[in-house]
């Protein structure tokens, strides 16, 4: 597995959590396909299923923008920083984000090495020639890691958000960012200058506290969970709020959408499943993260709850009037390849 993409998603599975949960998966069936489901199979189904919710949202909005975090060696053919793109799902993606390209790789302000430091910027290289907006997610909060972080997307062409949360909370609003916000709208993802990563708002004592904090910051692009703690849907009213920037221009606000993973704790659980039941549901990250389960991605019931019904996920990030998703988890096609 010299991929460097495949044991990464920071805020939840670490290297140690994804090769157990790989082991626990081959042994009780949930992990590498049978033989007739081939690995570059699996890359191709998360593909074709990115594919199939950009297609659904924009069948109703033809501008609904689609952001695809890690997993960024689905871009190219044969999973090579620089092979040739695989241009049908490049081709329907605004943008790609990456975590921890500077800072936050293998833990928390740790300086990321520069091999895998090098590979993340080839393929999002490849990206941004693509005409893709390369938004950088990384975590760390000495000042000096953090305007370094900031300098290195910038030299790219790349727009930076760096979370000063510790653990990877994701779960404030930096009073000034590094780098100043586009006057007026911004109509397109590539326009943005900067963008606010907003998943956990354990630090709002109320959904009205965190819609004015975020409506009261200067960002471009604001990333966020559609659900305030859990359980409470975002008003259409307030994501229209935020939409709206100080200066008065509008700013993007994408919905964070888990493709990869079920959550115990969304809408759409049943308290009678287990692993293995349904069928589609994989195994918990780990013993850590008990909460959250690999999906079998290409299952057509999973499929029904990320888009395909009228009470899918998507459906209701249309409805409460998000301007496009934010996919993570992508790279779960890494759990189900030998």
């Amino acid at each position: 597995m010299d991929k460097i993409f495949a044991c990464k998603t920071l805020r939840g599975v670490r290297l140690g959590v994804w090769l157990a949960a790989a082991a626990i998966a081959a042994a009780v069936g949930l992990g590498p396909a049978r033989a007739d489901d081939g690995d570059s199979e699996r890359r191709q189904q998360m593909r074709d299923f990115v594919v199939a919710i950009a297609d659904t949202a924009r069948a109703e909005r033809p501008d609904f923008v689609v952001v695809t975090q890690n997993g960024l060696d689905l871009m190219t053919v044969e999973g090579d920083p620089d092979g040739p793109l695989a241009t049908d799902y490049v081709s329907i993606l605004d943008g790609v984000s990456q975590e921890g390209v500077s800072f936050g790789y293998d833990g928390y302000c740790d300086r990321t090495p520069k091999r895998q430091h090098r590979e993340m910027l080839a393929y999002l290289e490849q990206a941004r020639s693509a005409g893709l907006a390369v938004l950088l997610t990384d975590y760390c909060d000495r000042e000096q890691s953090v305007a370094q972080a900031s300098e290195i997307a910038a030299a790219q062409g790349f727009i930076s958000f760096v979370s000063r949360d510790s653990d990877f909370g994701l779960s404030s609003v930096p009073g000034a960012p590094a780098r100043q916000a586009k006057a007026g709208d911004v109509g397109r993802l590539v326009e943005a200058q900067n963008y606010l990563y907003l998943l956990n708002p354990e630090k709002f004592a109320q959904a009205e506290d965190m819609v004015g904090a975020v409506s009261a910051g200067d960002f471009d692009v604001v990333i966020i969970d559609p659900f305030f703690r859990n359980d409470r849907p975002l008003a259409a009213a307030e994501i229209e709020q935020m939409q709206r920037k100080p200066s008065g221009g509008r700013r993007l606000m994408l919905a964070y959408l888990n493709v990869g993973a079920a959550e115990n704790w969304r809408y759409y659980w049943q308290s009678d499943w287990r692993t293995g039941s349904p069928t589609w549901l994989g195994e918990t990250y780990s013993d850590d993260y008990p909460d959250e389960f690999w999906a079998r991605y290409w299952r057509e019931e999973w499929h029904d709850i990320i888009y395909g019904s009228n009470d899918s996920y998507l459906r209701r990030v249309l409805n409460q009037g998000f301007d496009g998703v934010f996919l993570d988890n992508i790279d779960a096609y890494e759990i189900f390849e030998e």
